[in-house]
């Protein structure tokens, strides 16, 4: 058609590109990706499901999962991770500390987790790590009746959501030292519970509601509030598990876990500089 011919004479090589992205990646998707022949058996079982495939409008229970090291400058050995869910749709997030990447602290914290939510978890999205893609975990994914997936292989940015809590509720906090011993772990497990709690309840994060292109440029919608706000006002959650946290937050005092987390963050400086101190002692 005439109109149509004059808009494709007009539009940028640019603006195709971006226009066509998401049909060109989900193209690109189902040609290159096969799974290999000897590839895990338990790693077949598990879906690949890229940022374009996730459902735009989800009931509340999908949640990304993520670990962060902390080993410092060096991989070497072991050391603690933080293990961290989201909740996609409020922005709830949960954290925990692990003692190494062993499967039995991947699957306690999960378990750990699935009790303290105020929702039902219905699917989990995790990336190819073998902390998360064994028999253990899977199987009781299976048990729980969550659905369970994966991203694809060195694209972190399938897992969007916990990928952006990794610096506000975890580096911006604890910093990229190396954490290895019992003492630093245990501190570390109290620091990032009450991490968890303090932005669960009381500090907004931003959610984006609307998006609409007017010529040129993107206008973007963003809708700013707690987490704990956000379940309240969800139908999907039950009003016994809505009574719950308020009566959790009425016990909860926004200055006191301010207190607390700076104490514990010293603590762990302490420990931090301790083990240092005690090493060069024994070689002296």
């Amino acid at each position: 058609p005439k109109e149509s011919k004059e808009k494709l004479l007009k539009i940028s090589p640019a603006t195709c590109d971006r226009l066509l992205r998401r049909v060109k990646e989900k193209a690109r998707l189902k040609r290159r990706y096969k799974p290999h022949p000897h590839a895990s058996i338990i790693k077949k079982q598990i879906p690949v499901e890229s940022y374009f495939d996730k459902p735009k409008e989800s009931p509340i229970g999908y949640t990304e999962i993520d670990l962060v090291h902390h080993g410092g400058v060096s991989s070497k050995g072991t050391f603690c991770y933080t293990l961290t869910e989201t909740e996609i749709n409020t922005g709830w997030t949960e954290l925990r500390a692990l003692k190494n990447k062993a499967q039995i602290w991947t699957l306690q914290a999960l378990r750990d987790i699935d009790q303290t939510v105020p929702f039902k978890i219905h699917t989990r999205h995790v990336d190819n790590g073998s902390e998360f893609i064994n028999a253990f975990v899977l199987g009781y994914t299976k048990e729980q009746g969550i659905k369970y997936t994966r991203s694809r292989d060195y694209h972190k940015n399938d897992a969007p959501y916990v990928e952006s809590r990794h610096w506000t509720m975890v580096r911006s906090y604890v910093g990229y030292r190396r954490y290895d011993t019992e003492e630093e772990y245990e501190i570390l497990d109290r620091l990032l519970r009450t991490i968890s709690l303090l932005h669960n309840y009381f500090l907004p994060t931003m959610k984006l509601v609307k998006r609409e292109r007017i010529g040129g440029k993107v206008y973007k919608k963003y809708e700013v509030d707690t987490p704990f706000n956000r379940v309240l006002k969800a139908k999907e959650v039950e009003e016994e598990k809505k009574q719950e946290i308020i009566k959790r937050k009425s016990s909860l005092s926004y200055l006191e876990m301010f207190n607390e987390i700076t104490q514990l963050l010293k603590r762990l400086d302490e420990a931090y500089h301790k083990k240092y101190t005690l090493s060069l002692g024994d070689e002296e």
